[in-house]
């Protein structure tokens, strides 16, 4: 397990065609994001803590696709934030005390399936 704790940005995917898997990690108190994709990538991202991430826990403005599933985001103030033409798959996330749970920007097309949002 790796911890992000207190950075700007935790994970900041920039490269383009970027196919990776991103799993069992603590993103916690980024500044500005635990993690962002900001062009065409295909990854998982399963099983991640994302927790009081002071603007977004999760940012999407790329063109993204693949799955996101069995994550948290516990008190961050944007879980997910979406953009950007992406189109992957949010399935089986949790989303406590957050501001917003997911926020569907104008270009962002997300599936979002068996998530749980709680107060």
């Amino acid at each position: 397990e790796n911890r992000f704790v207190g950075n700007d940005c935790g994970i900041d995917v920039t490269g383009d065609h970027v196919s990776t898997k991103v799993s069992l990690n603590l993103f916690e108190k980024n500044r500005a994001s635990g993690m962002r994709v900001r062009l065409n990538a295909m990854f998982d991202l399963t099983e991640n803590l994302f927790r009081g991430n002071l603007k977004i826990g999760l940012l999407l403005t790329g063109n993204f696709a693949g799955a996101i599933k069995r994550n948290e985001f516990c008190g961050d103030a944007i879980g997910v934030s979406v953009d950007g033409g992406s189109e992957g798959a949010l399935v089986g996330n949790t989303f406590e005390d957050c501001n917003v749970g997911v926020q569907i920007m104008p270009t962002g097309n997300p599936m979002i399936r068996g998530c749980m949002f709680y107060t």
